[in-house]
């Protein structure tokens, strides 16, 4: 039986302390009435419809079955938990949804509400990132900054060129939740579902992993290291193991660097012919070459 995972806070010794679980469901209460402004509330009464509302129950259900073998806490439906917005509020120019995992509430464009079957999968999608681990760091000032969220790590600068705070594996991350959205929906709804080039790279890093260790007797056992890092109690451990042994010594921050140089802002197509993603690209496959032979 896997042991429950609590959210924690990680001070400057590195020692975990557990963040209780009342707490967190009185923060997550509290911010969902914070900020909501009436076109929000005029939209939301508009588009979440009962048919809608019974969907995002199920998708929880769903969602608290699949991850219950990792340890993560099982999510309570809240109407007020989703905000339906014009596109032109969200983050990113074509996001049809975003997430702020700390305080388990998100906002989705009705714009791209054109069947409830869209709805289902950025429902999923986001309600998995609301169950990704979630850890903040007080500074020596004592304010609260990010750690953990899902498998992306908040970091100092890193040398070669990157200045400001660097986040490590977020494609990563977003492949981890592209895949599992995928395999919840053709589980409990029967619904076969694409995924972008972050889940494509992360099935062929499992394959990849699993032809290299002779130990994992597939890719989806090794996934489930991938989700375990994301969804349990947060330790890379057993995940930067298997990838320095497939990669080499250190590889798991080359790894990081890779994934942070690629021009994310040059958009679709541009920036999958630049030099940063043939690098990361060259990187991935290069265990390959062996087979190759």
């Amino acid at each position: 039986m896997v042991e429950a995972r609590q959210e924690r806070f990680v001070n400057r010794t590195g020692q975990f302390s557990p963040k209780p679980q009342k707490q967190w469901r009185l923060v997550t209460r509290l911010i969902r009435h914070v900020g909501i402004q009436q076109n929000e509330r005029e939209a939301s009464d508009v588009f979440w419809t009962p048919e809608r509302q019974q969907l995002a129950q199920r998708a929880i259900e769903a969602i608290n079955q699949e991850l219950e073998p990792f340890g993560a806490p099982s999510l309570e439906f809240h109407p007020d938990q989703i905000k339906f917005v014009p596109q032109e509020e969200m983050w990113a120019k074509n996001a049809r949804a975003q997430c702020n995992p700390w305080f388990g509430s998100f906002k989705v464009s009705y714009d791209y509400l054109d069947s409830d079957e869209n709805f289902l999968e950025d429902t999923t999608h986001e309600y998995l990132h609301c169950s990704s681990l979630r850890l903040l760091q007080k500074d020596r000032e004592g304010k609260l900054r990010w750690r953990r969220s899902g498998i992306q790590i908040y970091c100092k600068p890193l040398q070669g060129g990157i200045s400001g705070d660097s986040v490590l594996f977020t494609d990563i991350d977003e492949g981890v939740i592209q895949i599992t959205t995928k395999q919840i929906l053709c589980r409990h709804f029967l619904l076969d579902r694409a995924i972008d080039w972050q889940g494509d790279l992360v099935v062929g890093m499992c394959e990849i992993i699993s032809r290299v260790n002779k130990w994992c007797p597939s890719s989806d056992d090794v996934f489930r290291i991938f989700q375990t890092a994301a969804f349990g109690n947060g330790r890379l451990l057993e995940l930067g193991r298997i990838i320095e042994n497939t990669y080499g010594r250190g590889s798991l921050r080359t790894l990081g660097r890779l994934f942070k140089a690629i021009p994310h802002t040059d958009g679709y197509p541009n920036m999958f012919y630049s030099s940063e993603f043939r690098a990361l690209m060259d990187f991935i496959v290069e265990p390959c070459a062996g087979f190759r032979r």
